[in-house]
């Protein structure tokens, strides 16, 4: 198969999952009257079941069992287990009391807080252009701040965490659906036995029409889909390519957040995201121009 069409097929592959993650509070919006914790537990116990079913399919249940042997392995996925449950709670926390947009600023500022952990814990060097960047960013947080925006912890966990998340799995050498196999098994633990006790008088589903308990058995889907498409084109394109797709996400959810559901996105808001944009921009910019070079040397070869 020809190096273009692999190109094609990835792009392809990443516009559909940052797509989708950026479509993906008009799904948990439709759960307006359940509580994060029980979409989280949701999102936990059908994500585990879809995704060992697939596995199992695939017949890769026991190599997933001789990935996790190692001691350093095994407690690095418990830490970027606790890190990736956190952030699915916040994010289904934020879709539900009306933070969409502090959401889609989170994942903004994810990419430059990735670089931020990437200087403080592996002890990546920073260009002047990159430094400039995130001083542009800490003003755009500071200015959510000293405005009082109502939701501005959320943006700064969700990326926090989302940052950590990625940390830690980059220390570690492990197919990446095992992983996320490994992350949901743990979490299900924990998730089963809370839904188990919690019974008809904590949680929706009991009580729920079919209908609905299709809509929350389809959690699982709609937490493992993108994660394979992502797969897939990180695997066939560059890095700054995938880098720079994934801005797709938090522009959608900045729409629907303002222009289907009607929140609130004031004159703080405002600045804030220019000033976040700005380093993006900033961060971006050499990356976008290799890129651009790159493909202008393709065409001409």
């Amino acid at each position: 198969m020809s190096q273009s069409s692999e190109f094609l097929k990835g792009i392809f592959a990443g516009v559909f999952c940052f797509a989708f993650w950026g479509l993906a509070p008009l799904f948990w919006k439709l759960f307006d009257t359940t509580s994060a914790s029980e979409l989280l537990l949701h999102r936990i116990i059908w994500g585990f079941f879809t995704l060992f079913c697939i596995l199992f399919y695939k017949g890769q249940i026991k190599h997933f069992f001789q990935s996790i042997k190692s001691k350093k392995t095994f407690l690095l996925l418990i830490l970027s287990s606790v890190c990736i449950s956190t952030n699915w709670f916040l994010f289904t926390y934020a879709m539900t009391t009306n933070h969409i947009v502090e959401a889609s600023l989170g994942y903004f500022m994810n990419p430059l807080m990735n670089v931020f952990l990437g200087r403080l814990f592996l002890g990546e060097s920073l260009s002047i252009r990159k430094w400039v960047a995130l001083a542009f960013a800490f003003f755009g947080v500071m200015t959510m701040f000293y405005g009082k925006v109502d939701g501005i912890e959320i943006s700064i966990l969700l990326a926090s965490t989302f940052a950590l998340y990625g940390l830690i799995r980059k220390q570690l050498e492990i197919n990446s659906e095992f992983g996320l196999l490994f992350e949901l098994l743990f979490a299900s633990i924990p998730a089963l036995l809370f839904f188990i006790s919690g019974g008809s008088e904590q949680y929706e589903f009991y009580l729920a029409p079919l209908s609905l308990k299709l809509l929350f058995i389809c959690c699982g889907l709609i937490t493992i889909i993108p994660l394979f498409y992502f797969v897939y084109a990180a695997k066939r394109l560059q890095f700054s390519q995938v880098g720079i797709l994934q801005y797709i996400a938090p522009f959608l959810q900045l729409l629907v957040g303002t222009v289907i559901y009607g929140e609130s996105f004031t004159k703080t808001h405002l600045i804030s995201f220019v000033l976040i944009w700005s380093a993006i921009i900033i961060f971006m910019s050499k990356e976008v121009q290799t890129l651009l070079t790159t493909k202008k040397v393709g065409r001409n070869v």
